[in-house]
């Protein structure tokens, strides 16, 4: 495996001209849409016709997954066109702080790539998620979805105190917000980290010891002065018992 200095030169050497030569030699051959076809367990048949659109900049994708993962989750999978020059990370481990430091790890010491996509095997983003996020060009910037109970309330959270036995206590957000928007917290069940702020948390920043390891690694990443912001019209589906 290579270390961090030559990690840091073929980071350097790697050019996004690659993919975009690749782009401008097939361009003119590939059809201006595809259609996706999804046959649902009642019977019914939900077609979808989009333009194809090919994504020159690389990003390294990173799957936390369960033994079993849903339908809908494969399905909606198919519609985000991943690129073959994109990095792919995928752990099965039911325990979330594990897998994350796992694939968090993988991306930090042997993707080139300059984003990972933390994606959960429960969380359905739009097909173009992925564009909008990567539009914005922030250290770390996510879609939301809601939580999986009665109340669907947004996993989306303002940061209150630290108690005296160090536990971050969090305030969840009562309803969806507009626009994009500067947060304390949220779910890493959708989100886009750049390298600098993946490299600056270090290989394993998840863990429970002060709540959730969602929570804690975006208050690391406060600590650390970088924003964490969410794109409020990239609403993701949560699949589960109450499907969201």
């Amino acid at each position: 495996m290579p270390g961090p200095a030559q990690l840091a030169k073929l980071r350097e050497q790697r050019s996004y001209r690659t993919a975009e030569n690749i782009v401008a030699a097939v361009q003119a051959k590939v059809p201006e849409t595809a259609v996706t076809i999804q046959h649902t367990a009642n019977g019914s048949e939900v077609r979808e016709r989009g333009a194809v659109r090919l994504r020159v900049k690389p990003v390294a994708w990173a799957f936390p997954l369960d033994e079993i993962i849903f339908t809908r989750f494969f399905t909606n999978y198919l519609r985000l066109r991943v690129m073959p020059w994109d990095d792919l990370y995928s752990i099965g481990s039911t325990y979330l702080p594990e897998a994350r430091n796992t694939l968090h790890k993988f991306f930090v010491e042997e993707s080139q790539c300059e984003h990972l996509v933390m994606l959960d095997s429960d969380v359905l983003p739009p097909p173009d998620f992925l564009d909008r996020l990567l539009a914005h060009n922030l250290p770390l910037v996510g879609g939301w979805y809601r939580k999986k109970d009665e109340f669907g309330t947004p996993c989306v959270y303002n940061y209150e105190k630290q108690e005296a036995d160090g536990v971050y206590y969090w305030k969840p957000r009562s309803a969806p917000g507009e626009g994009l928007e500067r947060v304390d917290g949220a779910g890493a069940g959708c989100w886009l980290m750049r390298r600098d702020v993946a490299e600056a948390l270090g290989p394993k920043p998840y863990d429970m010891n002060q709540g959730g390891e969602d929570l804690v690694l975006c208050k690391r990443v406060t600590d650390l002065g970088f924003p964490i912001h969410i794109d409020w019209s990239v609403a993701c589906a949560h699949a589960g018992v109450f499907y969201q």
